[in-house]
């Protein structure tokens, strides 16, 4: 599982932090357009392809074919022209939209049945696993540090080396084997009834508004950047440490959990509010680095937090489709009104105009989260 999150991240860092320079590179028109894309589909088709996980149990084999479907789009985007390069994109948003809430649920859906196995009187079953999931999903984000990395020396190369990073991951996968799951096949109406749960529904309403900003800043760190006179390269070292940090919050994952999944969240939530207004007054480099460096807990922590909350929200037949109305809330309707509206302000504004707005973002996040609450499954 390491190496699928590796893979799986790697051509995030090489493409997104760069793309909209590689489309204005080749004089791409509609840029906010094709970045919003990707979450546009990702609100319809992620819970299609996470229910179709569920229904067939075999998570591995939907996997396949998305990411091939991946490859095929971001080749697209590579040789198409222009005006076409949208079809690409398309392609790429429809097979890419599943690829991290179908990692996630294989990743949980082992660790249910390692604990099972290894579950005995004596131990709890928080304790049990072997392998905690922050441990595992620390290599997404030294796959995304290493992909941000190669691509800030080679500047110009980013879909292109993504595309080849998706292809070795599409190759990886056919190596996984099948998760056998001994749970009924789950039924249309226990999803129906999932998508009315008010708590459930609630967590997704604070990360979709925790996240927005995120993946708009990430979209555009690099122009702001060059704009108030920070260098490509300084401001690719910034995502690294941002990454670096991350990955020491995932590596004290097993601490983490040990507090309540909705403190963390209020906590996230909060952090990111200074973290903005940073962003916003930067003049020099070390504010950049500094914010970034936010960036790993407010992430980090973030992450493992609605992550947890989601599962234990979740029957577990459900897994699959628990994590993709999750990456529906995250990737999709709050990256849709992120990614499209800092496309909107920094072309009719700038750059700083959005992370003032991403301020005012921060702090309804952090009000909403205060409201969400949790009780330990007893399982």
């Amino acid at each position: 599982m390491p190496a699928l999150y590796f893979l799986s991240y790697v051509p995030l860092g090489m493409i997104f932090p760069y793309l909209v320079t590689e489309l204005e590179a080749r004089g791409i028109q509609d840029i906010g357009f094709l970045l919003s894309m990707p979450s546009f589909i990702l609100i319809v088709v992620a819970p299609l392809w996470g229910w179709l996980a569920d229904w067939l149990q075999h998570t591995v084999r939907v996997l396949q074919i998305s990411v091939w479907t991946a490859v095929i789009g971001l080749l697209g985007v590579v040789y198409f022209e222009p005006n076409w390069v949208w079809v690409g994109m398309l392609l790429y948003s429809i097979g890419w939209a599943p690829v991290a809430a179908l990692s996630d649920a294989m990743t949980l859906e082992g660790l249910r049945q390692q604990a099972s196995i290894s579950e005995s009187p004596s131990e709890s079953s928080s304790e049990s696993p072997k392998f905690k999931y922050g441990s595992i999903r620390q290599w997404g984000s030294i796959g995304y540090m290493v992909g941000v990395g190669i691509i800030g020396w080679f500047i110009g190369w980013g879909i292109v080396g993504g595309a080849i990073v998706t292809a070795l991951l599409g190759l990886y996968i056919f190596t996984i084997p099948h998760v056998r799951v001994e749970l009924p096949r789950p039924k249309w109406d226990a999803v129906q009834k999932l998508l009315k749960h008010k708590e459930l529904l609630w967590i997704l309403v604070c990360a979709s508004l925790h996240f927005s900003v995120h993946l708009g800043s990430s979209s555009y760190i690099i122009k702001h950047s060059q704009e108030i006179g920070v260098s490509v390269q300084w401001a690719s070292l910034a995502i690294l440490l941002g990454v670096m940090v991350e990955i020491v919050v995932f590596q004290q994952a097993q601490f983490l959990e040990r507090i309540a999944p909705n403190r963390l969240l209020v906590f996230s939530c909060a952090l990111a509010i200074p973290r903005w207004v940073l962003m916003m007054i930067a003049s020099e480099v070390w504010m950049v680095v500094l914010a970034q460096a936010v960036h790993g807990v407010t992430f980090g922590v973030f992450w493992l937090a609605v992550v947890r909350l989601v599962k234990s929200m979740t029957p577990p037949d459900l897994s699959a489709t628990g994590q993709s109305l999750l990456s529906t809330s995250i990737g999709g309707v709050g990256a849709v009104g992120g990614i499209y509206g800092a496309s909107w302000m920094v072309l009719h504004y700038s750059t700083t105009l959005f992370y003032a707005a991403a301020t005012c973002v921060a702090v309804l996040a952090t009000i909403g989260s205060m409201r969400v609450k949790w009780t330990p499954n007893p399982q």
